[in-house]
């Protein structure tokens, strides 16, 4: 047996038994693993749409270096390589409790349990990785080392410039997607190592938009033009209105809101209310059409914005600021921001509420379960529709949430039949249930989850069975989502306009917004525009924030344009009002405020200019909430921040805040560059071409491997000129000396050799099993073996240690035992041998 056999065989040995003795110790040890979990996040909405490659693009195949194909290949691994860059959760997202809880109890999982489990364990375990975070010491020896860290950033780093390379090299030989994806991240960095580049973003943005008319890259060029950021152009509203105009007409929605923003305000235009009604009502309406896409019910509302003035408690700060007193106290931002400075965090309140639900708590339950399903700590006024607040965002969980309303939900209805539809039948209901409690309002979710296909398989029937089971409790949620179900005749059958309107009427008669919003539409499509605005009215007060203000708007444009000159002004006001909310909170696609609030609260410097930048787009959109969290920023910072008004009319910050040092920034780059080429060019001189098995070419994957090596800008293009050249000086070898197949073979794998000499995981796997890493292997080895030592070592010291208080507790008992077997009870009367017997007078 070779030595390496050998060690394997100890190291599986001595790890089998470590295994074997801890769990023989205690059945509740919490297995550890060594494995980094990565979730595959997509690209930006924006960078997304406009980087489709299509089904018959030109796969790179054959030896002809073909400029289309060439293009793609460094397009799909530019897209490959930024996809891993990018498959990273959110830093400002602390997700604890994100692995879904099974229902269906399994052995493993009763021997182990886990983080997400009930009940005691899972608390002591949630309690004991909190503070395993908390402690230095475990921070220090549990978490990576600092050369490792800044080894994986520098890795990191290269492979950013690798992305921005290929792009850029893409993009000279023609391919349009790449030009518009280079330019984005230049000014939308995705991540801290992708550098910000303003000037390279706007010629890019350029170049891409006066050769196919994108109204994404118009739009961009609109900002560039309006803001005069990074002092890349001049400040021209003008140039910027025009930009503004062609995107709007492309059909891009930020287009037509910032224009429907500029003809409101008068900026870089006359006033003109008309044509911002038409440009906001065009933003409306496609925020509507997605809208409507969406499940019976709509797609989820995104959730709220917030403002970081509210959190701050005002400028004053909190109680003494016209932001945190009042009836401003009740706002969640208000609350929240409270909650932060007196040192609370969300996975406090959910471990809290975890704690209470576990002992049968049935409102924490309840409470747990809307939070799960929600993904917010606060809901927004107005019921289940009106989506939640964004600044309680916590990870959302359809599986827990369906947990703990079925969990309450059975206390009433145990069973669930074969048809859902015969759930009348006697059997399937609790006896003498005169209170319900929160049964008829989790009944309610659980109905809306399958209505919906949220965690589970989309199912009418069961949905409407749960529907019907809470209205019989008067649940107004159920009513309403019953009577949706018979108007729109979801399950076969079930079709009755006028038992849906009883449904929706009841639940209109206990203040439900949506149940109002649907009495409008009802009326609104029947002509009878007086009622519809009663209801539609209603729904606001009661908290509808998006299809009450959008038939609102609707109906005050009708009136707009019959009234007459002194009432026309007035419609038009409220129109453009509504259709504003509409068109800011319809964002499924481009939710601004979210990315920036997530870029801010990211904690690094990149973030929080990501975010401003942001803010700063969306501002131009006409979104007060970015213009209040951008003007509260730079008020903040202590800096001289004019009118943000100002600015957007045509003002410009005098700090120059955002000002870009290009010759600064050039010299360190160009310094930095030649340095990497020259490496570069080093290595590539020094590469073996050594003979080693490679792959056919219709083998050979379009994406390339993450390790690639160190990578510098330009290094793309010169790996496409030299294989151009090699290819071409093949050729003429081959045609000069058919009769050597020998050399032409040996060039060939040389070749290949070198195109195909930058390490990638495999390559690195197979070194590693052919010796290359023996050193590296050998401290491994050590590393575990020590490991397994000290393992070993602290299981048999808590086995040595159990042993003597069992043999302890052991002896004690059986001296207990002797000492009552071994004498009879005298009672009060004391014992032989004890002096006090000497004192009793016993009379014969």
């Amino acid at each position: 047996m070779s030595p390496r056999k050998n060690t394997r065989s100890r190291r599986a040995t001595w790890l089998a038994f470590g295994l074997v003795a801890l769990a023989s110790f205690s059945a509740s040890a919490q297995p550890q693993t060594d494995g980094i979990e990565t979730t595959q996040s997509k690209l930006d909405p924006v960078m997304q749409q406009n980087a489709q490659v299509p089904n018959d693009a030109t796969v790179y195949l054959e030896p002809e270096f073909d400029q289309s194909a060439e293009a793609t290949r460094a397009y799909k691994s530019a897209l490959f390589t930024l996809s891993n860059l990018t498959a990273h959760p959110p830093s400002h997202t602390h997700n604890l409790f994100s692995q879904p809880t099974t229902t269906t109890p399994s052995l493993l999982s009763a021997l182990l349990p886990n983080p997400q489990g009930q009940g005691p364990l899972g608390s002591a375990i949630r309690i004991a990785l909190k503070l395993r975070q908390q402690f230095f010491l475990f921070r220090l020896f549990g978490g990576p080392s600092g050369s490792a860290v800044r080894r994986k950033d520098e890795e990191m780093r290269g492979k950013a410039i690798k992305v921005v390379d290929l792009l850029q090299h893409s993009a000279e030989l023609g391919n349009l997607d790449a030009l518009f994806t280079l330019g984005y991240i230049s000014l939308f960095p995705p991540s801290s190592h992708f550098p910000s580049d303003p000037k390279l973003a706007y010629d890019s943005l350029l170049h891409h938009a006066s050769l196919t008319g994108n109204a994404s890259s118009q739009a961009l060029l609109a900002f560039f033009h309006a803001t005069g950021y990074a002092d890349v152009v001049p400040i021209d509203q003008a140039q910027a209105l025009l930009y503004y105009t062609f995107a709007a007409q492309g059909g891009h929605k930020g287009a037509q809101m910032a224009l429907g923003y500029r003809y409101w305000s008068g900026i870089g235009t006359v006033e003109d209310c008309g044509r911002a009604v038409e440009w906001y009502e065009a933003a409306a309406d496609e925020a509507m059409s997605m809208f409507l896409s969406g499940p019976p019910g709509g797609q989820t509302l995104p959730q709220t914005a917030t403002r970081l003035s509210d959190l701050d408690g005002g400028v004053f700060g909190p109680g003494a600021s016209v932001a945190s007193t009042g009836l401003n106290v009740i706002k969640p931002a208000v609350k929240a921001g409270l909650a932060q400075t007196a040192g609370e965090t969300w996975d406090d309140v959910l471990e809290y509420y975890i704690f209470n639900a576990d002992r049968g708590e049935t409102d924490f339950a309840y409470k747990l379960g809307k939070i799960y399903y929600q993904g917010s700590i606060y809901s927004s006024a107005g019921g289940i529709g009106s989506g939640s607040e964004g600044v309680g965002r916590v990870p959302q969980d359809f599986q827990q949430a369906q947990f703990y309303f079925l969990q309450i939900a059975r206390q009433v209805w145990p069973r669930d039949p074969t048809n859902p539809l015969q759930h009348n039948a006697p059997g399937y209901k609790a006896e003498n249930v005169k209170q319900a409690g929160y049964a008829p309002k989790s009944a309610a979710y659980l109905g809306r989850m399958y209505l919906r296909g949220e965690g589970v398989k989309q199912d009418y029937a069961m949905a409407m069975m749960w529907f019907e089971r809470g209205a019989e409790f008067d649940d107004r949620e159920c009513h309403n989502l019953l009577g949706v179900m018979w108007r729109d005749g979801l399950v076969p059958g079930r079709h009755d306009v006028k038992t849906a309107l009883v449904h929706i009427s009841k639940a209109a008669g206990q203040e439900l917004a949506e149940a109002h919003v649907n009495l409008g539409k009802y009326n609104y499509y029947r002509g009878e525009f007086k009622l519809a605005v009663a209801y539609f009215e209603a729904a606001v007060r009661f908290g509808s924030i998006f299809e009450a203000h959008f038939y609102l708007a609707k109906i005050h444009t009708l009136n707009m344009r019959i009234a007459n000159e002194d009432f026309a002004g007035g419609f038009c006001a409220s129109a453009v009002s509504f259709f504003k909310l509409v068109a800011e909170r319809g964002v499924w696609d481009d939710d601004l405020l979210a990315d920036a609030e997530a870029a801010w609260y990211s904690g690094t410097e990149r973030g929080k200019e990501i975010a401003i930048l942001k803010w700063w787009v969306a501002a131009e959109r006409g979104s007060e909430m970015a213009q209040n969290n951008l003007a509260y920023v730079l008020d903040q910072v202590k800096l001289y921040a004019r009118s943000l008004w100002y600015t957007l009319q045509g003002g410009k910050d005098g700090l120059n805040l955002w000002k870009y040092d290009a010759d600064k920034v050039s010299v360190a780059e160009k310094g930095r560059s030649k340095r990497e080429i020259d490496s570069g060019s080093k290595d590539t001189s020094q590469k073996d071409g050594g003979a080693q098995a490679t792959p056919h070419k219709e083998e050979r994957a379009v994406e390339e491997s993450e390790d690639d090596g160190k990578w510098y800008i330009g290094k793309a293009s010169e790996d496409f000129r030299r294989r151009r050249q090699g290819e071409a000086a093949r050729a003429a070898a081959a045609a000069d000396e058919e009769d050597d197949p020998v050399q032409w073979a040996r060039e060939r794998r040389n070749a290949e050799n070198e195109r195909n000499a930058d390490f990638g995981p495999e390559d690195y796997f197979e070194a590693a099993i052919r010796g290359g890493h023996q050193r590296e292997e050998e401290v491994d080895e050590l590393t575990e073996t020590l490991l397994l030592v000290a393992l070993c070592v602290l299981v048999a010291l808590l086995i040595y240690v159990r042993t003597r208080i069992v043999r302890r507790t052991r002896g004690q008992e059986q001296e207990q035992q002797q000492d009552q077997g071994g004498q009879r009870d005298l009672g009060v009367f004391p014992p032989p041998g004890d002096p006090a017997r000497q004192e009793w007078h016993i009379v014969h």
